[in-house]
């Protein structure tokens, strides 16, 4: 990710935008980076549901997705 003043830029941006619109109102998805960053140690509150695999377009690779619950 690259950030220019309040601006993020980067192919976890992408693939977070687009993992977004296949979301429904009120539902939050996430791709398996983001799960493990966010599942740290100091973190042990969220609770997450397997979304599945999907080619997000754009990327050549499946990507896992989860629900945050």
């Amino acid at each position: 990710v690259i950030t220019e003043e309040e601006d993020y830029f980067g192919s976890a941006v992408v693939m977070a935008t687009r993992i977004m619109y296949e979301s429904k109102s009120g539902q939050i998805l996430v791709f398996d980076l983001l799960r493990q960053v966010a599942e740290g140690p100091s973190n042990t509150k969220n609770q997450y549901s397997d979304f599945g695999r999907r080619t997000v377009r754009g990327f050549e690779d499946e990507e896992q997705i989860y629900e945050v619950l």
